[in-house]
């Protein structure tokens, strides 16, 4: 039908080589996948697509996505990251695999601040990027604390870069588990999930429920969250009160999913004398951070209840806590001291700057003065290069690098590029 489409009605050539080019990478029959046809098809999508076409974000990200795994071509970071790149700037949905390259210096700088930030944007849009950004403020706070276990975070690294990039789960499996072993929280709750479903390994729900346990005594919610269902599933004599009461104390420390899930019970009255107005709090509190099914909760409870009520409500739920107060006093700690997460060959240049504003250490200079050089990179070698354009990178890149040297901060600054646009313009 695709191939029909092209060949009959050339308006909508970009859609049907865009849905072409998913099909051939997404496919579960071996007989049609294929990658190379899969990539040639999206690059073809995005000649045909117009500027507004919402299909453009997703072609960018798949296109980004074969670069990163090596499908169907050479490995290559620095494309992969150009497409996550364009395409979390049409799409915030889709800022993953940008951040993700953020978070690993993989094709850029590594800045974990910056990729935290970002993941929590996708979590605005309505991502569930909970383990992500959970799991980078475990490491961030380690991190600040000096004392994060960089062979176990490496193994991590290994298990999701592995694991995006090979048709071999099992193979990934096995840096998933020394990082787990090796007492690194993210990766124990990671571990469990596999460990309760039975995917990959054989089940073993008393392991998982102490894998859960030992990272929810550490604080970190998502394994706090995950604990309740997870021993439900291994002893099911838990009692819905009980459930409530540890639901209850995860959402009370912020994290959205949980406090869907106590705006659930509010509303059903399970373990707990049922109440409207409490499910519409809790509810409302977790859409305000992105969490999609509080959204849609909260128009179902909202038919029940008068504006007057909801408005009143809605002031009161804004005193809950939230995921992102806790980020931005992480950001903020980071920010006041030597970047981390960089190569060491680079530390001395960087010297410790305090900002309310996030981390703005010569890594964030670099970062962003690298994206604008790529984008001016792009656009000197299109046949018509825009002017303007080129004029307020030329622009950008510059206040950047004199914001940089004003705070004594050394970057790699690409001078040759930047007189390069004034030449072309």
């Amino acid at each position: 039908m695709a191939n029909k489409v092209i060949e009959k009605n050339p308006k909508e050539t970009g859609a049907a080589y865009y849905y072409l080019g998913e099909i051939y990478a997404r496919t579960n029959s071996e007989k049609v996948r294929d990658y190379e046809k899969a990539m040639d098809c999206l690059q073809k999508s995005l000649h045909a697509l117009g500027p507004k076409n919402k299909l453009r974000s997703f072609a960018h990200y798949n296109i980004g996505l074969l670069y990163y795994q090596g499908k169907g071509m050479e490995q290559n970071y620095d494309s992969a990251f150009v497409h996550f790149e364009k395409a979390q700037e049409l799409n915030k949905s889709l800022i993953a695999g940008y951040a993700e390259m953020i978070e690993f210096g993989l094709g850029t700088n590594k800045d974990p601040g910056y990729a935290l930030t970002c993941y929590e944007e996708g979590i605005s849009a309505g991502e569930d990027l909970y383990g992500k950004a959970y799991g980078l403020r475990y490491v961030i706070q380690h991190m600040i604390n000096n004392d994060l276990n960089e062979e176990a975070y490496k193994n991590y690294q290994m298990y999701i870069i592995t694991c995006s990039a090979k048709d071999d789960d099992k193979g990934s499996l096995k840096y998933l588990k020394a990082s787990s072993d090796a007492g690194f929280v993210p990766a124990m709750c990671d571990y469990a999930d596999y460990l309760r479903q039975g995917e990959l390994v054989e089940k073993n729900l008393e392991e998982a429920v102490r894998l859960c346990k030992v990272a929810s005594d550490a604080g970190y919610l998502p394994a706090m969250h995950n604990y309740v269902s997870t021993y439900k599933l291994f002893d099911n004599s838990i009692t819905l009160e009980e459930e409530f009461k540890l639901y209850k104390k995860c959402a009370d420390l912020g994290f959205p999913l949980s406090q869907t899930t106590v705006g659930a019970y509010y509303y059903n009255g399970w373990g707990v004398k049922a109440n409207i107005e409490e499910a519409y709090k809790w509810n409302f509190i977790a859409a305000k951070q992105g969490e999609k099914q509080a959204k849609i909760n909260l128009q179902n409870i909202g038919v029940n209840l008068s504006k007057e009520q909801r408005d009143a409500l809605e002031v009161e739920a804004l005193k809950l806590p939230t995921s992102n107060k806790e980020s931005s006093k992480l950001l903020a700690e980071l920010s006041s001291i030597p970047t981390f997460g960089n190569d060491k060959s680079n530390a001395g240049a960087q010297k410790s700057q305090t900002s309310a504003g996030g981390a703005l250490n010569a890594s964030f200079y670099q970062s962003q003065y690298n994206k604008y050089s790529r984008k001016a990179e792009r656009e000197l070698k299109s046949p018509e290069p825009r002017a303007d354009y080129l004029a307020s990178l030329q622009k950008n890149m510059s206040s950047l690098a004199e914001q940089a040297l004003a705070k004594g901060f050394t970057i790699n600054r690409n001078t040759e590029l930047e007189q390069a646009t004034i030449d072309k313009k």
